[in-house]
């Protein structure tokens, strides 16, 4: 309204903000971690893998979802988080924002030929490039994860090895509160978080930085 000269300030300079409160997480205890991946063992292969990929490197879950097997490097023993996927009403699974087989991969390969011609051999990424189908977790035909499953299957396998009613996403608040505490730099947390500025890891991680110290 100012720029169009429609009134001549903004009103809203005026306003004083309210005072932030502190951000509450949920995040799993030491106990509970170890409890979580003794009974992942048994869950099935994708979900147990997509859990454990968000507990120890913090990733989202769209994140983990969208990857690529060119995004990983067994040897060095690193993930590159290069873009997410989301379930868009009407859309169906849309990506958003690039090898070696371990088990997981094992584990496509003989579903993929179970289901033999129907497997979709390439998929639509990130601005509409299309590329070969090299994605880790799909549905049954090659189809991309959608990442609502893994939120639907996530409070049944929790209650089922009565374990703390968590959100999934506080999987990924666990791994930044054990960094915390075993005294990783705060930079190295919030780089891992993927957070522009370290004040953003502070404020949602302070309660675990005070007990840290």
């Amino acid at each position: 309204a100012v720029k169009w000269q429609l009134i001549d300030e903004n009103p809203c300079r005026r306003t004083e903000a309210p005072k932030a409160a502190e951000i509450e997480v949920e995040a799993l205890q030491e106990e509970d971690v170890a409890k979580l991946l003794e009974a992942l063992q048994d869950a099935p292969a994708q979900y147990s893998v997509i859990t454990q990929l968000a507990l120890l490197t913090g990733a989202r879950r769209g994140e983990i979802c969208a990857l690529r097997w060119s995004d990983i490097d067994l040897d060095a023993g690193v993930i590159s988080i290069n873009r997410t996927v989301q379930n868009i009403a009407g859309r169906g699974t849309v990506f958003t924002a690039p090898p070696r087989q371990s088990a997981p991969g094992q584990h496509q390969k003989a579903e993929r030929f179970k289901v033999g011609s129907e497997w979709v051999r390439r998929v639509e990424i990130e601005n509409g490039k299309t590329v070969d189908n090299d994605l880790l977790f799909t549905r049954w035909n090659g189809q991309p994860f959608d990442p609502n499953a893994v939120t639907s299957w996530f409070p049944g396998f929790l209650a089922a090895h009565d374990l703390p009613a968590v959100h999934f996403h506080s999987l990924r608040h666990t791994n930044a509160s054990l960094l915390i505490a075993a005294h990783v730099p705060v930079t190295t947390v919030s780089g891992r978080l993927g957070h522009a500025k370290t004040s953003t890891t502070t404020d949602i991680y302070a309660g675990f930085i005070r007990s840290s110290d």
